[in-house]
């Protein structure tokens, strides 16, 4: 592994770690970086965002702290960007009933959350990377409102110009449908962040304004740049 990315590191100063490999490469990764860098933006999540979305348990976000101590242990100077729910989830949950005029069912729709689009959160990733003053930074990326999902999809509709019906499904249903393609601690993470959710208004902060210098994107303009995604093949 130290071979592989050696040769990638050479002559950087800083790097944008998305850690994608096996969470056992984790000590290994952080090691061969402090051997060639002295800094790292690291995209993590709001795990310690006091907010009942972001407190049930998650092994995703087990290995986000450990990462971060990793890095803070090696001496590195890091900033840490800390995504909410991606305006892009929806792609993959509701699309495929949307694009052929299905009801979308999902469950927990009282749930709120305030989808942040990904192109702010690259655009914060590569400013935190490229300009100095972030060191030490620790920054949780939302939208700029608290949508419950049925909003979202109502949301979509409005864009497609066309009413999209919602369904509330159960947990044990929604288990049921992503069995054997999702991990099982992934799909109860989830079940168990919506029901602390419901009638809770999302954690929202402002730092993509603060960082960027202009709002971040509402989830209606992440809809109308991708609403082809969600007509194509209907």
């Amino acid at each position: 592994m130290g071979a592989s990315i050696d040769p990638a590191l050479s002559g950087a100063s800083a790097v944008f770690l998305v850690l994608t490999a096996p969470p056992r490469t984790a000590a290994a990764v952080v090691e061969r970086l402090a051997a060639h860098v002295r800094r790292v933006v690291f995209l993590s999540s709001p795990h310690r965002t006091p907010h009942p979305f972001f407190q049930k348990p998650n092994p995703m976000a087990a290995l986000h702290a450990d990462i971060e101590r990793r890095i803070a242990a090696a001496g590195l100077e890091s900033t840490i960007i800390r995504p909410g729910m991606f305006a892009s989830n929806s792609l993959a949950w509701w699309a495929p009933a949307i694009r052929v005029g299905e009801v979308v069912r999902w469950p927990y729709g009282a749930a709120e959350s305030a989808p942040v689009d990904e192109r702010d959160i690259a655009a914060v990733a590569a400013r935190t990377l490229c300009q100095s003053g972030h060191v030490g930074g620790d920054y949780v990326l939302t939208g700029p409102e608290s949508l419950t999902h049925a909003a979202q999809v109502e949301v979509i509709g409005d864009v497609l110009g066309r009413r999209i019906a919602f369904e509330e499904m159960t947990p044990d249903e929604f288990r049921s449908l992503w069995e054997g393609t999702v991990p099982s601690s992934a799909v109860e993470m989830l079940l168990a962040a919506w029901s602390a959710a419901v009638g809770q208004p999302a954690y929202i902060t402002t730092a993509v304004a603060d960082i960027l210098g202009t709002a971040p994107r509402t989830f209606r303009q992440w809809a109308v740049e991708h609403a082809i995604a969600f007509t194509e093949g209907s």
